[in-house]
């Protein structure tokens, strides 16, 4: 397979609009924000949780049983529907957990994270 070259390309992460690569460390981690973008953060992750929690009700689902469809475990799956993650710092999923959760509980992703993303500046 045959590596494709590094471009520069518009960049949109959480409704901020920026030029460059991505990297993963261009990323903001919750625990690096300031207090307000942090409780900001937070107050839309437990809308996400919400947003989980609703649609795992809906189809009669365990958290147990949406943890093993998604392959997380049940204690990080009940920490996302409280909108925490580890060290009870606001929870910051993987787009992969987040499409695997997506599948499992038949829901579109844009159905489960709230509408209102924050500004984290």
């Amino acid at each position: 397979m045959p590596i494709l070259p590094q471009r520069d390309f518009p960049l949109v992460y959480m409704g901020m609009y920026t030029r460059g690569t991505v990297h993963s460390d261009s990323v903001p981690n919750p625990s690096e924000l300031s207090v307000a973008a942090r409780e900001r953060w937070q107050r839309y992750m437990s809308a996400f949780g919400i947003n989980l929690q609703r649609a795992r009700h809906q189809l009669g689902y365990s958290q147990e049983y949406v943890a093993a469809q998604t392959g997380i475990s049940p204690y990080t799956y009940m920490r996302y529907e409280q909108g925490l993650g580890q060290n009870n710092e606001p929870a910051n999923p993987k787009l992969t957990n987040l499409l695997a959760l997506s599948s499992a509980l038949q829901t579109p992703l844009h159905e489960l994270l709230p509408s209102d993303p924050p500004d984290l500046r």
